[in-house]
């Protein structure tokens, strides 16, 4: 998801606080906070699966950036606020190969 005008503080903090709900997996959020740099965030369940890291390296790529080590919380950036829905598009990608809804 797409949220722009907030600092990258305040997006891994809704991260944190939106993976916590009932049947959700995943949450994966990019923004710019100022039009001039982008932030990504990616938060998975812990003990989960999936790797927060692995959902946000290629959109970090994409974006110009890097950063996002995290098992369970990854945080990157990048300078290429142009790229920016791209770099959803691999996020899209990226979840579509490794969380597999819940039957």
């Amino acid at each position: 998801m797409r949220l722009d005008g907030l600092p990258a503080n305040e997006l891994r903090d809704l991260a944190l606080d939106l993976r916590q709900h009932e049947g959700v997996h995943a949450v994966v959020l990019v923004g710019t906070p100022d039009g001039n740099a982008v932030s990504l965030v990616a938060a998975t369940r812990k003990g989960g699966d999936v790797q927060a890291s692995d959902l946000i390296a290629g959109a970090a790529k994409v974006v110009g950036g890097g950063g996002g080590k995290g098992a369970d919380l990854a945080m990157a950036g990048g300078r290429h606020v142009d790229q920016i829905d791209a770099a959803l598009t691999q996020v899209r990608e990226a979840v579509a190969e490794r969380v597999q809804p819940s039957a």
